[in-house]
């Protein structure tokens, strides 16, 4: 049986049908809870100015978007 490794931390994940940890799924889900808050609020952010504004990373950010977490709207 292979095991599997959070691409955060690297320690073993312990269900393998999340993408991260636990501990680093808490983290990702209160990081995506606060992108989605500040994209209510406006609406029309670019990914930098999400980043500038958050702290995250853009590269967090388009993760957060390969992971269905949000859509970007087409404007």
């Amino acid at each position: 049986m292979e095991e599997r490794f959070c691409p955060e931390c690297g320690h073993v994940k312990e269900e393998w049908t999340l993408p991260f940890c636990h501990a680093c799924y808490k983290q990702f889900r209160l990081e995506i809870n606060q992108v989605k808050e500040l994209l209510k609020k406006q609406p029309t952010l670019s990914v930098m100015d999400i980043a500038r504004e958050t702290g995250l990373s853009v590269r967090r950010l388009k993760q957060m978007l390969e992971f269905g977490s949000f859509q970007r709207p087409d404007y």
